[in-house]
């Protein structure tokens, strides 16, 4: 790679800290630093991504944080950023992400809207039907970006497969691209990190507690609905305090806590909102539990079991084709079955024997994980890229 040869890559958030952000970010961050110059059409650029040489910034408008006028502003610029740039498609590594634009040449999927259709509760309120159209539109663009790409990177073999499935895209040019990790960032949480994330979380050291890391919707994708039900059968079940469920994320607060105060479950399940602190609230559990309905790849249960964490999580994601067959019990078969989950739960939390069983196995896949870096994945999309170039030379 030279540094002839520029790259276009647009996508809404270029920074740490975001799902699809961060990828984006050390992909961006690889190409400045191997003598490419990077031009980023993109909303929100971290600082230190600004600021290396050969980053080329073009901002676009996102009006009120709307993704559809956002992605209408990305689009035209991205273009006219290929048009002055004067740059061949077939020939210029121009990376879209999904429906974002369809002028990309590459296209990185992080989240395939064709493979879920949301059931907003209720649909047929304003906010339902106004979210459900956008699914439509947002469909309708990302069939058209990702048939016109000539090399897909998806994030998992299980993304690999909905794009083919659902989209009819030919499988020779859908590539798997694992995410990496940041050792710096994940390092295994110590007996000393938990008492003192305990303190601070004002939970009693013995308590049980159970994270949830993931949006509120009102689509109920990450199935947090599952997890109230899982967690009143075991209370019902205990006759007891059932322990405590941090559940972390930005959303309809108001709509979940009628939910929970429905159930009961006012004095066991606490909304955090957005957290920046994250790490923390993982250092004081001891359970992640993600039973999401559809996940491309599910980075909250990667960062979990990098620190040691256990974590339950639908089979059906990408990060749970990755779990070994040691750890199989953690995945579940059924988002929508709340018995089953509480099972999972009550495995790992209610038998402190268990942990002898999986301790090994954990600390090995947790090492396996964290053994790939994010320069690690830059890399591999640069290398397909490449590759495929050197191809159509020959």
């Amino acid at each position: 790679m030279g540094s002839s040869t520029p790259w276009v890559i647009a996508t809404q958030v270029f920074k740490p800290g975001s799902g699809q952000g961060r990828p984006c970010y050390e992909l961006a961050r690889l190409v400045a630093s191997t003598g490419c110059t990077a031009y980023l059409v993109g909303n929100q650029i971290a600082d230190d991504l600004r600021q290396m040489p050969g980053v080329k910034v073009v901002l676009h408008s996102r009006p009120r944080g709307s993704t559809v006028i956002g992605d209408l502003f990305l689009d035209r610029k991205t273009r006219q950023t290929v048009r002055l740039l004067s740059l061949d498609k077939k020939k210029s590594p121009i990376v879209a992400m999904g429906g974002g634009t369809a002028i990309g040449s590459v296209n990185w999927v992080h989240y395939l809207h064709s493979a879920w259709f949301p059931g907003y509760r209720p649909w047929w309120t304003l906010h339902g039907i106004k979210h459900r159209l956008n699914n439509r539109y947002q469909v309708s663009r990302e069939c058209r970006a990702l048939r016109s790409a000539d090399l897909i990177i998806a994030n998992s073999h299980h993304t690999r497969d909905e794009i083919i499935r659902h989209i009819g895209v030919d499988s020779s040019k859908v590539h798997v691209v694992y995410y990496g990790s940041d050792e710096s960032e994940t390092e295994p949480i110590t007996p000393l990190d938990r008492q003192q994330a305990r303190i601070t979380l004002q939970l009693k050291p013995d308590l049980p507690v159970v994270s949830f890391v993931a949006g509120l919707g009102t689509d109920h994708r990450k199935g947090f609905d599952t997890l109230i039900q899982a967690w009143a059968i075991r209370r019902e079940r205990l006759g007891q305090d059932p322990g405590i469920i941090l559940a972390a994320g930005p959303g309809n607060l108001p709509y979940w806590q009628q939910k929970i105060r429905a159930s009961g479950l006012d004095n066991s399940i606490r909304l955090l909102g957005y957290r920046n602190d994250v790490a923390n609230l993982l250092a004081a559990s001891d359970l992640l539990v993600s039973p999401t309905r559809y996940e491309p790849y599910g980075l909250n249960v990667h960062e979990a079991l990098c620190r040691g964490i256990p974590a339950i999580v639908t089979r059906a994601t990408g990060v749970g084709e990755r779990y070994p067959s040691e750890l199989q019990g953690w995945l579940l078969e059924n988002p929508d079955d709340p018995i089953e989950l509480e099972s999972a739960i009550s495995k790992i939390v209610d038998y402190p024997s268990s942990g002898a069983l999986y301790r090994v196995p954990l600390e090995r896949f947790a090492m396996e994980l964290k053994s790939r870096s994010w320069r690690d994945m830059a890399e591999d999309i640069v290398n397909i890229w490449t590759s495929q170039q050197k191809r159509a030379e020959l």
